[in-house]
């Protein structure tokens, strides 16, 4: 039987076949549009031509077949619209109309779209980016050989399922920051990020993206034209692709990713650059509730370049940072914007001024790893936990399934000897101030302590002199949405007190110190730091300020942090220097976005496992003790609970109480 190749899905049909058996493509009702490669066509020798799958400003993206390598691949052809045209009837050579000086400016389009394949060839190493095989020259232009990403696009996407809610959008679209800013560092530039260029791919598991078209239209258009004659998208290319010498930097970058954001969480278009710069006007924020991501897409979406933010780690940051409500667990180990908790085993470990007063009690009465602590606490006969909606319970500790909901869109539960203190996010009235909110055991007799623009990481403290402190990190509607600042709240006397001079990203105390960590501006030395300083904010040290960022705890006079680079959990002494890791066997899974600690166990869920892992600080005892969907977030409660959530294909989450040895899996509501 004489076989052929499906134009769609490249797998062999019989001669004749209709319908593929493998895809169900119509093959005898498709038609190859004009201008375009005939199907079936054989480029170099090797790849063969299937449909279209999209046909752009400056070029033609075939589906294609390597038939030596007898994989299915991407062609993306170099074809500027309006220069050239081809009878495919006749031939699959372009004849191109224009003058000398409009040739050599496409000769020279040329050779920046082969250019642009051999850096683009130098980023196998770099997840999230469709890889270049191949490049030539042939039929009086050239072509690109990528490899095929599997999915749908994201437009296709959200047009099938609708808006994404915030976690969603940042689980799919962080990565793929990751690999912009891995790209950045290479002096490379998308310049053409939008909707169609994502690929989503969705498994069982969880939705990954893929960023396609990395290329040169605004150099081939500078190239053709002698001006930045960029090829725009409406909405989402930033505002200097539309001048003539508009400075085209990583802020161009954020400005696209902004605008992909913005249509994830809205179901909209940002206005056109153009339109925005002639009338300005706020951007429709309708849709995006929490006070925090509005103010970080306002700036990033800033038509003034140079008061955007100005970096792809930046901006990561900022989200991976923004917990509104339903999202106050920070995102990713990587974000600039860390958390860092510390076990009060590390109580007494420095020697300070006598006359300052030290922790006696942490509010939080376990060590909990990353930000994720509190958000599920036990005390006495009473369980406080946080479901899928972000509606806060409490229950008999006996029976979790009888719950009462006492708030909605709550998070960071702190527990004081006689009362339960958490925030209060108003993300149904973003133009109210969040809250710091207290309540007795039983749920009753809730009230507001204190409000601001909005808050993040709750600690309760009693001092040893008797006084009672909330420290927690504050932030204004205004701002750049990455740092705080931190601030410390006398329960007593009902003052304020700012304490540190500098914002910061992220903090936690032991029993004399706050450990810290600082965002430093662009251009200021290394972006990351970590500090300490007494209590009162006072005499603040830098201890560390190389390659990694501190999120972790303090566990017997050792620090257990992620490296920046390294991309793993790593351990240092109290002064910041590496020291053997017992876990170095482990480490490189102990960088997603949920870890937590208590008693002695860090609970992890290596990327892409749907799977729970427990293991004692010594490097002993890795076990697996939960496997299902996905795991974000995950909080110790206490000796007996493990608090996490899971989220499934399409952005659904679902929360779950597990003893933490893995038995007694209880079910929280789908949301």
């Amino acid at each position: 039987m004489e076989m052929y190749r499906c134009v769609n899905c490249m797998q062999e049909v019989a001669k004749g076949e209709r319908f593929c058996s493998h895809c169900g493509f119509d093959m005898e009702r498709y038609v190859q549009p004009p201008n375009v490669l005939r199907k079936d066509t054989i480029l170099c020798g090797r790849y063969l031509i299937g449909r279209v799958m999209g046909h752009g400003g400056f070029g033609v993206t075939y589906v294609g077949y390597d038939l030596k390598l007898e994989v299915k691949v991407a062609v993306k052809e170099y074809f500027p619209s309006g220069l050239g045209s081809r009878s495919n009837a006749q031939s699959n050579r372009i004849q191109w109309g224009f003058s000398n000086t409009e040739y050599q400016n496409w000769l020279e389009g040329v050779e920046q779209f082969l250019s642009e394949a051999r850096k683009m060839a130098k980023l196998d190493e770099v997840p999230g980016i469709v890889r270049v095989r191949d490049s030539f020259q042939e039929n009086q232009t050239a072509y690109i050989i990528m490899d095929f990403a599997e999915g749908i696009p994201l437009k296709q996407y959200l047009n099938q399922y609708g808006c994404l809610d915030y976690r969603a959008c940042t689980a799919l679209l962080l990565p793929l920051m990751d690999s912009l800013e891995a790209m950045h560092a290479k002096g490379l530039i998308h310049r053409d990020i939008s909707p169609d260029n994502v690929m989503v791919q969705t498994t069982d598991a969880q939705m990954k993206a893929k960023l396609l078209d990395f290329g040169a239209a605004r150099d081939i258009g500078r190239r053709r034209s002698g001006k930045s004659e960029s090829i725009v998208k409406d909405g989402y290319s930033a505002p200097e692709q539309y001048m003539e010498d508009g400075e085209i930097g990583t802020w161009t970058d954020v400005y696209a990713m902004a605008a992909v954001i913005y249509s994830c969480l809205t179901g909209k278009r940002i206005p056109a650059a153009p339109e925005r710069m002639m009338k300005p006007a706020p951007l429709d924020m309708e849709g995006i509730r929490n006070k925090k991501v509005r103010g970080i897409l306002e700036q990033a979406l800033c038509i003034r370049a140079e008061e955007r933010i100005r970096t792809m780690k930046q901006f990561r940051a900022a989200l991976a940072g923004a917990v509104p409500g339903r999202n106050r667990l920070a995102k990713g180990l990587l974000a600039a914007a860390a958390a860092f908790a510390i076990c009060a085993a590390g109580v007494g470990v420095y020697a300070v001024k006598p006359w300052l007063p030290s922790v006696e009690r942490l509010g939080t009465g376990n060590a909990n790893l990353l930000c994720n602590a509190g958000f599920a606490q036990k005390i006495g006969e009473h369980m406080y936990y946080i479901d899928g909606d972000w509606n806060l319970h409490v229950s008999p500790y006996d029976r979790v399934d009888d719950r009462l909901i006492v708030d909605s869109e709550a998070a960071y539960i702190n527990l004081s000897s006689d009362k339960v203190y958490f925030l209060h996010d108003n993300a149904e009235n973003p133009e109210e101030p969040d809250s710091i909110m207290e309540m007795d055991f039983d749920g009753t007799n809730v009230r507001t302590v204190c409000s601001a623009g909005y808050y993040n990481d709750l600690q309760y403290v009693r001092y040893s002199d008797g006084k009672e402190m909330l420290y927690y990190l504050k932030g204004e509607n205004e701002g750049d949405g990455l740092s705080y600042t931190l601030c410390r709240y006398d329960l007593k006397t009902g003052k304020e007190e700012e304490l540190l001079k500098e914002k910061a990203v992220w903090y936690n105390l032991d029993g004399k110190y706050i450990y810290y960590t600082v965002l430093y501006p662009e251009g200021q030395g290394n972006a990351i730091a970590l500090k300490r300083a007494y209590l009162d904010g006072k005499n603040s040290k830098v201890l560390n300020d190389k390659d990694f960022m501190v999120v972790g705890f303090i566990e017997e006079g050792k620090i257990y942090m992620v490296s920046f680079t390294k991309e793993q959990l790593v351990v240092c002494d109290l002064d910041g220097r590496l020291v053997e890791s017992p876990m170095k066997e482990y480490a490189e899974q102990m960088n997603g976005d949920s870890l937590s600690y208590g008693n002695g166990w860090i609970y992890y869920s290596p990327e892409d496992s749907g799977e729970i892992h427990r293991i004692r600080t010594d490097g002993t005892g890795d076990s697996v003790i939960y496997s299902g969907d996905r795991v974000v977030n995950m909080s110790y409660a206490d000796v007996n609970w493990l608090w996490f959530m899971t989220q499934k294909t399409g952005g659904l989450l679902q929360t779950y109480l597990l003893y933490c040895d893995g038995s007694n899996l209880i079910q929280l509501e789908d949301q």
